[in-house]
């Protein structure tokens, strides 16, 4: 579930399960075409804090997802 994805997204410092979680929601969001208005603001949220404390390898893959939102 999304939750789940953004979830795991947060609640780790491990670099692996950051960059599984962030492919996680990019193919969700790919997936979910036009359906996501709702989870948007808590989408963007999550992405503002990963941000934050993310390595440069899991930056790339974030930016990524937030290339897929906006698409």
């Amino acid at each position: 579930s999304l939750h789940a994805i953004l979830h795991s997204m947060t609640n780790t410092t491990n670099e692996k399960v950051q960059n599984a979680a962030c492919s996680a929601l990019s193919v969700y969001c790919e997936k979910a075409k036009g359906t996501l208005s709702q989870e948007l603001p808590l989408v963007i949220q999550v992405i503002t804090q990963c941000i934050s404390f993310y390595g440069k390898r899991n930056k790339i893959v974030l930016y990524d997802v937030i290339s897929e939102l906006c698409k």
